[in-house]
């Protein structure tokens, strides 16, 4: 088992019948492009301090962080912070509510996928800087499409391999919102069994496990009417509570016409 995820800094589980069409042709690019730029190692994530509500300055539709430039061939994205840096604004760790305290020694951590980084992960997934403008847009609107549908949440619990599966029919997962409304994921999926070097040189086997929240599944986009989300797991055959939290100060920063920027 390899000690850094490979998958680190993509978006699995996540694409359309559409997108494979053109990520047939984005992967070879991406293949050919090379270095590591735009990777999130697991490993650090989970050595690294992450608080249990992550208070963020902007909503996650936002793109404070990042614009979209057009040159004469291409659109390139111009980042504020790091694709890392940026992956670790929205990621928390969990807290043990039904102790009221912080898990001891957790590397466990959930990443909420803001606009920004669902829209960013395109270039570690399929390069898509290295493309044609037509082709490049083409992705991005695809990818805002599938975000303004469902909102993703990645989840990197670490444990024994019988205990890091919490996706599936039977998982005690809700997202709860500001206004006491409470979702169920609408789909869900998870990864193999990884290893990731954590405190004073050891290892430790994680697996991601991925959420899928309809966002408008009464007609009214939920991300609308909230300025925090919560998601509470309920690990099977425990009685624990983990809740992840994010919070975001309200208004929207003058870069989130993220449509505007791409087209």
């Amino acid at each position: 088992m390899s000690a850094t995820d490979p998958s680190d800094g993509h978006r699995p589980f996540r694409r359309g019948t559409t997108l494979l069409g053109l990520l047939a042709v984005a992967l070879l690019a991406a293949a050919c492009s090379g270095g590591n730029a735009f990777r999130a190692d697991t490993s650090t994530f989970a050595q690294r301090f992450l608080p249990t509500e992550r208070s963020v300055d902007y909503p996650p539709d936002s793109l404070a962080l990042v614009s979209i430039r057009e040159t004469e061939d291409h659109l390139t994205f111009d980042l504020e912070e790091d694709y890392a840096g940026m992956m670790e604004q929205w990621s928390t760790r969990p807290r043990d509510v039904s102790a009221n305290r912080s898990p001891l020694r957790s590397y466990s951590y959930a990443t909420l996928w803001s606009r920004e980084l669902s829209i960013v992960s395109l270039e570690p997934e399929a390069a898509v800087t290295s493309l044609s403008k037509d082709q490049a847009r083409k992705l991005i609107d695809q990818r805002q499409d599938e975000y303004e549908k469902s909102l993703q949440i990645d989840v990197y619990w670490f444990g024994s391999p019988e205990r890091t599966i919490i996706a599936g029919p039977s998982a005690r997962v809700r997202l709860m919102t500001s206004e006491d409304s409470t979702y169920r994921p609408t789909r869900w999926d998870y990864g193999p069994v990884r290893e990731a070097f954590v405190d004073g040189g050891g290892t430790a086997l994680y697996r991601r496990n991925t959420f899928f929240f309809k966002r408008a599944p009464d007609g009214d986009d939920f991300l609308d009417r909230t300025r925090n989300l919560t998601l509470s797991i309920r690990p099977l055959n425990s009685s624990r509570d983990y809740r992840f939290r994010w919070s975001w100060k309200e208004g929207t920063p003058a870069r989130a016409a993220a449509h505007d920027q791409s087209r």
